[in-house]
C-alpha cells in the first residue's frame, strides 16, 4: 500500500470545461487528498466487473507492437482506421466473455494512446491526472450514433447497453506511471460533476466530449496493479443502463512517490459498448 496525493475536483466547481493544450491544473481548480493506495495483485483472481467494477486478465496481443501503431495514434483518430480496428479483433472474444453480451462493437474515435514525457513521445491525450469518470449517457448516446454512422448500420436492437473499457501497458516496467482506479461500490454520481473536454487531433475543430470529474469522498477504496506487464489487460465497466445509479470505476495516472521507476510509460486504451438483447 502507498500514499499518493490525488487531483480531484473543487466541490461547486461551476459548468467545468477542459481544452487541449493548457496544464489541467490551470484549467480545474485542483483539490488534492492524501489517500492509500492498495496493490491488488493479491485481489486478481477475486474481482468481479458485477461488484469492484474492474478485473485484470492475461491477454496477449500482436497488433499494438506492431510497427507504427503507437506512431499512428500518437493523434487520436475519430474513426476507425484498419489497424485500429485489427487490435479491437483482438480484444473481442475476451469482452465477450467477461460480458456475456448479445453483440459488442468496437467504439469508434476511442482508441488512445497515452505516453508520459520521459518516453519523448507527443501525444494529443497526456496521462489522466484528475480523477474521472469517462462516460455520461450523453457520452454513451454520442458514442453509439458516431460508431454506427462509421459502421454504416443500424443500431442493434437492445434493452441495456454497458460500456467496458480496456487498459494495457506497451512499455515494460518498472514505469514511472501508473493507473488508479476505484472500487466502484465506493463512487457515487452525486460526488461528480459533469465536464465538456475539448480534444484536437486529425488536425480537425476540437471535439467535445463529456465525461465526469470527481470530487473527493472519504470513502473511496484505490487500488493499482504494480509493474503490469503488456501481455496483461486492465478490464473495468464505464457505463450500463441497467443501473441508473451506476458511476463506475473512477481512475487516474499517478506517480508512485517512492519509485525511480526508468521507464516511460505507454498505454493504449480501447472501447467496446455492448449491447443485451
Amino acid at each position: 500500500m502507498i500514499e499518493v496525493d490525488m487531483y480531484y475536483a473543487s466541490p461547486g466547481i461551476a459548468d467545468p470545461e477542459l481544452h487541449g493544450g493548457a496544464p489541467v491544473d490551470q484549467q480545474i481548480e485542483p483539490d488534492f487528498h492524501r489517500v492509500m493506495v492498495s496493490d491488488a495483485r493479491a485481489l486478481t483472481d477475486r474481482l468481479s466487473l458485477d461488484r469492484e467494477g474492474f478485473v485484470l486478465c492475461r491477454h496477449s496481443a500482436t497488433t499494438p507492437f506492431e510497427d507504427g501503431f503507437v506512431d499512428f495514434n500518437l493523434q487520436r483518430k475519430r474513426d476507425l482506421p484498419e489497424i485500429n480496428r485489427r487490435y479491437g479483433d483482438e480484444l473481442l472474444p475476451l469482452i465477450g466473455e467477461l460480458s456475456g453480451a448479445d453483440e459488442i462493437v468496437l467504439q469508434a474515435g476511442r482508441m488512445t494512446v497515452r505516453a508520459t514525457p520521459q518516453t519523448g513521445l507527443g501525444t494529443s491525450d497526456s496521462t489522466a491526472s484528475l480523477v474521472h469518470l469517462d462516460y455520461t449517457p450523453t457520452a454513451v448516446r454520442d458514442a453509439i450514433a458516431l460508431t454506427f454512422e462509421l459502421e454504416g448500420r443500424p443500431v442493434p436492437p437492445h434493452s441495456r447497453v454497458a460500456l467496458f473499457q480496456t487498459w494495457r501497458v506497451l512499455s515494460q516496467p518498472p514505469h514511472d506511471s501508473a493507473l488508479a482506479i476505484c472500487d466502484a461500490r465506493t463512487v457515487s454520481l452525486d460526488a461528480s460533476i459533469p465536464l465538456q473536454t475539448f480534444t484536437e487531433g486529425d488536425g480537425k475543430e476540437p471535439e467535445q466530449i463529456e465525461v465526469r470529474l470527481c470530487t473527493h469522498e472519504p470513502g473511496h477504496k484505490w487500488y493499482y496493479f504494480s509493474d503490469m506487464k503488456p501481455e496483461e489487460l486492465l478490464v473495468f465497466k464505464g457505463y450500463d443502463s441497467a443501473d441508473p445509479d451506476y458511476a463506475g470505476g473512477a481512475h487516474v495516472a499517478f506517480d508512485d512517490p517512492g519509485s525511480n521507476a526508468p521507464n516511460g510509460r505507454i498505454s493504449v486504451e480501447a472501447r467496446f459498448l455492448a449491447f443485451y438483447i
